[in-house]
């Protein structure tokens, strides 16, 4: 799956100016990109990092996927109606997407746009993911946590109690499965 993303670049003497870029959900380092943006954008580093630290914890685990893109789209998957109608359709031609709502992670299956709108957070993201994947920075910050979720949720979700609560960072509250 591929995103566009719109990227305001302003310089010097000159005019506002838009720029696509091509997100690729096949490279590791904007695939954690585009989940630190919309999983911490507001926050101060140290919540992007660890959101990214999630990320590198479950590649590690036998319990998840064992690359970055495949962790962060993780999630069962429904034929599209446009491929569905057609029985003798090939696989290879056949599109699929995240069902609704069952997403680990919940902006990828939300129905809503995936495309950066902040330009300075999205910049944020990419450094973080570079940071983490090709200098090994950041790793361990979250104590082996492999779930995290907003703090601002009353209810703790049904897996936190089968979990132990590694502690707070930013806006998430982090968690590691019990091994």
């Amino acid at each position: 799956m591929r995103i566009f993303v719109m990227i305001f670049a302003l310089f010097v003497g000159a005019d506002l100016q838009a720029k696509v870029i091509d997100v690729d959900f096949t490279d590791e380092v904007q695939c954690l990109a585009i989940n630190i943006y919309h999983e911490s954008r507001s926050e101060p580093t140290a919540g992007m990092a660890s959101v990214a630290d999630v990320v590198i914890n479950r590649v590690k685990s036998i319990a998840f996927p064992n690359n970055v893109c495949d962790v962060i789209t993780q999630g069962p998957v429904k034929e599209s109606w446009r491929t569905a109608r057609y029985p003798a359709l090939p696989n290879a031609l056949r599109i699929y997407n995240p069902v609704r709502g069952e997403c680990h992670f919940s902006w990828y299956c939300d129905g809503k746009s995936d495309e950066p709108t902040e330009p300075d957070s999205w910049a944020r993201a990419l450094d973080i993911a570079v940071m983490v994947l090709e200098e090994d920075k950041f790793l361990g910050i979250t104590d082996g946590a492999d779930h995290y979720f907003a703090n601002w949720i009353d209810e703790e979700p049904h897996w936190a109690e089968h979990m132990i609560f590694v502690g707070n960072i930013g806006n998430h509250k982090f968690y590691r499965s019990i091994r």
